[in-house]
C-alpha cells in the first residue's frame, strides 16, 4: 500500500506543495513508519472511514459497533467475528472477503454493500436491509436472515444452507448455478425462487 504525502517547499518567495507517495517499509514499527498513519481500531474506526481511511484487514473480533455510521467504508478483508453492528450504517460499504461470522447485524443497513466472499455464517441479519447488495460467493450458511430485505441483490455462488428464508424479499434477487439454497440444492437458471 502506498503513503501518501504532501511536500511543502518555499522557493524564491513562492510556496510549492507537492504530492508524492511512498511505499511502506519493513520497519513497520517504527516512530517514521507509524508517522501519519493510524491504525483502525474500535475507537476510531467511524472517524477513519468518513476520512476516506481503508481499514482493510482491520482486526475488529468482538467490537461493539452499534449504530456506528461506516457508510462506504473500506474494510476488505477485515475480521469482525462476533462484531455488534447492530442498526449500523453499511450503505455502499466494500465488505470483501471480511469475516463477519456469528455478527449481529440485526437492523443493519447494507444496502448496495459489496459482500463478496463474505463469511456471514451464523450471523443475525433479522430485518436487516441488504438491497442492492452484492453477495457474490458469500458464506450466509446458517445465518438469521428472518424479514431481511434481499431485493435485487446479487446470490451469485452463495451459500445459504440452513438458512430460513420465511419473510425475506428476494424481488429482483439474481442467482446462478452455483447459488446453494437452505436444502443444499443449487440454483438453476438467473431467477431466485420466491
Amino acid at each position: 500500500m502506498m503513503r501518501k504525502m504532501a511536500v511543502v517547499a518555499a522557493i524564491g518567495g513562492l510556496l510549492l506543495v507537492a504530492a508524492c507517495s511512498s511505499a511502506p517499509t519493513d520497519n513497520a514499527g517504527s516512530e517514521d513508519a507509524a508517522a501519519g498513519t493510524e491504525k483502525c481500531t474500535v475507537a476510531n474506526v467511524q472517524k477513519l472511514s468518513r476520512q476516506g481511511t481503508a481499514c482493510e484487514g482491520a482486526d475488529l473480533k468482538g467490537a461493539g459497533l452499534k449504530g456506528a455510521d461506516l457508510k462506504d467504508a473500506n474494510l476488505k478483508g477485515a475480521n469482525l467475528k462476533d462484531a455488534n453492528l447492530e442498526g449500523a450504517n453499511l450503505d455502499g460499504a466494500g465488505l470483501k472477503d471480511t469475516n463477519l461470522k456469528d455478527a449481529d447485524l440485526f437492523h443493519a443497513y447494507l444496502v448496495g454493500a459489496y459482500l463478496g466472499g463474505a463469511n456471514l455464517e451464523g450471523a443475525n441479519l433479522k430485518d436487516a436491509n441488504l438491497e442492492g447488495a452484492n453477495l457474490k460467493d458469500a458464506d450466509l450458511g446458517g445465518a438469521n436472515l428472518l424479514h431481511a430485505n434481499l431485493a435485487y441483490a446479487n446470490l451469485d455462488g452463495a451459500y445459504l444452507t440452513g438458512v430460513d428464508l420465511k419473510g425475506v424479499n428476494l424481488t429482483g434477487a439474481v442467482c446462478d448455478d452455483a447459488t446453494v439454497w437452505p436444502d443444499g440444492t443449487k440454483n438453476h437458471g438467473r431467477t431466485c425462487p420466491r
